[in-house]
């Protein structure tokens, strides 16, 4: 008597089935794995971004102190300069045409490197909105307090190399400039101050 078999591809059928559940099982981890490699993948880069942008944070906070610093002195390098000018330019006293008048002009050495740095780095993608507003204001100020000194040093230069004019008149050309400057200077100082003052 012969015993009757399934045909090959009914038996792989019937093992198919049998094994759908355990192959179905075996998809959904795979799945389940990949997604959790995903999720925890995201997670490490979005940790190490807010990493990158706090260390971008707290070096433009530092730069800007610094920078403070050297304002300080600049301000102070530039009252002095004002009041001699002001003393020259007010001098009732007859000099004659090359006679000295020395000034010191000490540059402030804003940087913005750390500023700069920030920017390339993408850091700027996961800093706050407003701050970000805020300190590319107070760069912008820094930028025209920079060209304001340069300017500035250019004209003393140029001008105590004359030898046409009396210190009176030089001190007059002078003044108006180192004024300018100090404004600047001032409204820097107070907006490094209101920056300062508002980070956490």
């Amino acid at each position: 008597m012969n015993e009757s078999h399934p045909s090959p591809p009914a038996a792989l059928g019937m093992r198919l089935r049998e094994k759908l559940p355990e192959i179905l099982i075996e998809a959904g981890s795979i799945v389940i794995a990949l997604l959790l490699a995903l999720a925890v993948g995201a997670w490490h880069e979005r940790r190490e971004q807010h990493a990158l942008a706090r260390q971008a944070r707290a070096a433009v906070v530092s730069e800007i102190r610094e920078n403070l610093g050297e304002l300080g002195l600049l301000r102070a390098n530039v009252h002095a300069n004002m009041d001699a000018l002001t003393a020259a330019a007010m001098t009732l006293q007859a000099d004659q045409p090359g006679d000295s008048l020395l000034l010191d002009m000490r540059l402030a050495l804003l940087s913005e490197a750390a500023w700069r740095a920030t920017l390339g780095s993408g850091a700027m993608q996961h800093v706050d909105f407003t701050w970000s507003t805020r300190v590319g204001k107070v760069y912008e100020l820094q930028e025209l307090v920079a060209h304001a000194q340069s300017l500035a040093l250019d004209q003393i230069a140029e001008v105590t190399n004359a030898t046409t004019d009396s210190r009176r008149v030089l001190a007059q050309r002078l003044l108006g400039r180192q004024r300018a400057l100090s404004q600047l200077a001032g409204d820097l100082d107070a907006a490094y101050h209101d920056f300062l003052g508002g980070t956490n």
